[in-house]
């Protein structure tokens, strides 16, 4: 189970197979593995030891693409931080996991230069894309080694660290969450089969490696020898048009990426779509059908999982039961416990059937991580007798799927009643002007907290008073769940899939 062998195994089926296109560059499978080859013996000569980690802060690119198989051909573990990171965020997460080497671009390269001055990168950090100045190198240093043949290459076995994500967290320090070669290799697998893909598939890359899913997407072209497509930008002209231009067969990103790519794809032929699925947050009904009847695709799934643990549930029948989540994988075992805002629950006090509960998830799948990279405190709070806590609020229906009803830490006390404000923003996602919605619990003296939704409209004609009344109408909504405020906004501010709370605090 080690991902070199499932590159080398493409190589060796189909070598002249299309892998990878960035702009005007166009890869094959023999192609990008010339270029592995390169790097990595310019950055054997670096004198890097299997298991130092190797840090990107890249956009991507092809050079973040050949970074990754360098690393899985060394032993190295390939760290991805997301560009949008604050300065402190990557501070953090460069002094946690401790990396030998860092790779950045121009997204990055004020907040690298103010990393510099705080004495806190590592000895070698590379430039990609961007000219370098002492004392960094450049990306086409490492290639200079061109010619020259790698020595032994590292064989891991399947329980080492191929990568390790950093998460951003609801409060506090992002948290590194490390993945073996076991994981990622099985984790790709069941995508492969819970999404129907098959050999030769083609996909554009609508999230950032530093994501899981994003990540999931080169693996499985990949291990399908299949053909995966960077695009120069996030605009959804730009998406839509690679879509028609590359005859692409299958996508996997979020619903509000979705919801922007919809504004342009009826312009273009992307009839070869045949296969898309989605993570991260509940698709609404509205998006669901109008998905639908764009793609008619083959195959429309409902991915409900994390990073820690790639797949809990899939629901490959939205079609039918929109903002369902399904049912557990095929890796997967899944409880419903007592909700309990501390430890304090154990994976032996399940909830009676109907009821809603915290969803666990047993560490017994080859997809689930271990532990929290040197956090023993949060591993204890999450891993309780071989159960993985996900903080995730579900409850079943009388077919055996899933719902999401929300998260553990949301859950309000809004004047003595509990609310999930998951469950509100499910109503308010109905409506047909609302684009995307969050719903938080504001401070307040008489009722605790006080419901707030923040509302993203898809057009300036709604107004607040056309929400209220939609709450009022929606059967699903006792008048305690109702919002007692609406604030319409631009857009909803988020770090990666994390919705920053404190900025909507400061926005009321």
């Amino acid at each position: 189970m080690n991902l070199r062998h499932y590159f080398e195994a493409a190589l060796r089926r189909a070598p002249h197979a299309l892998a990878l296109v960035d702009s005007e560059v166009r890869w094959s499978y023999s192609d990008l593995a010339y270029e592995v080859r390169c790097v990595t013996a310019g950055l054997q000569a670096e004198e890097l030891q299997p298991g130092d980690r190797v840090m990107v802060l890249l956009r991507n690119c092809r050079e973040n693409v050949v970074i990754f198989w360098v690393c899985q051909w060394l032993g190295l573990v390939y760290v991805p931080v997301s560009h949008h990171f604050a300065l402190n965020d990557i501070s953090y997460c460069i002094q946690d996991a401790e990396p030998q080497a860092l790779f950045f671009d121009g997204a990055s390269e004020a907040r690298v230069h103010a990393l510099a001055q705080q004495n806190v990168l590592p000895k070698r950090v590379y430039t990609v894309g961007i000219r370098a100045t002492a004392p960094f190198k450049s990306f086409a240093h490492l290639r200079m080694a061109l010619g020259h043949p790698c020595s032994q290459l590292h064989d891991s076995c399947d329980d080492a660290i191929a990568l390790m994500f950093y998460s951003s967290a609801a409060c506090g320090a992002p948290k590194g969450i490390p993945r073996s070669h076991l994981n990622e290799v099985s984790a790709t697998m069941a995508h492969i089969i819970q999404n129907h893909y098959a050999l030769g598939e083609s996909t554009l890359a609508l999230s950032g490696f530093y994501h899981t899913m994003g990540l999931r997407m080169l693996l499985a072209m990949t291990f399908l020898n299949g053909k995966l497509v960077l695009a120069p930008d996030d605009s959804a002209e730009t998406h839509a048009t690679l879509l028609a231009q590359e005859r692409i067969s299958c996508l996997y990103s979020f619903p509000c990426v979705y919801h922007d790519l919809l504004t342009k794809v009826h312009l273009y032929d992307v009839r070869t779509v045949k296969r898309i699925a989605y993570a991260g947050d509940t698709m609404s009904t509205e998006l669901t059908r109008r998905c639908l009847a764009q793609f008619t695709p083959d195959s429309f799934v409902n991915h409900f999982g994390s990073s820690e643990i790639y797949t809990y549930t899939t629901c490959p029948w939205v079609a039918h039961k929109p903002c369902c989540a399904g049912r557990a994988g095929i890796n997967t075992q899944l409880r419903l416990v007592a909700p309990a805002h501390s430890a304090a629950t154990q994976p032996h006090d399940e909830v009676p059937p109907g009821e809603i509960g915290e969803l666990i998830v047993k560490l017994s799948s080859p997809e689930a991580f271990k532990g929290y990279w040197n956090r023993p405190d949060l591993t204890r709070r999450a891993i309780r007798q071989g159960w993985y806590f996900t903080g995730n609020l579900v409850r079943v229906d009388a077919e055996g799927d899933l719902w999401i009803v929300g998260r553990v830490d949301d859950m309000l006390i809004s004047a003595g009643e509990k609310v999930y404000p998951c469950g509100v923003e499910a109503v308010l996602r109905k409506h047909s002007k609302v684009k995307d919605v969050v719903v938080i619990g504001v401070a307040d003296a008489r009722v605790g907290k006080l419901l707030v939704a923040f509302v993203v409209p898809t057009d300036s004609s709604l107004t607040i008073g056309d929400l209220a009344q939609h709450c009022v109408a929606s059967p699903a909504l006792a008048d305690f769940k109702r919002p007692a405020k609406f604030v319409l906004l631009d857009h909803i501010p988020r770090q990666g899939c994390k919705v920053l709370q404190s900025e909507l605090v400061r926005l009321c």
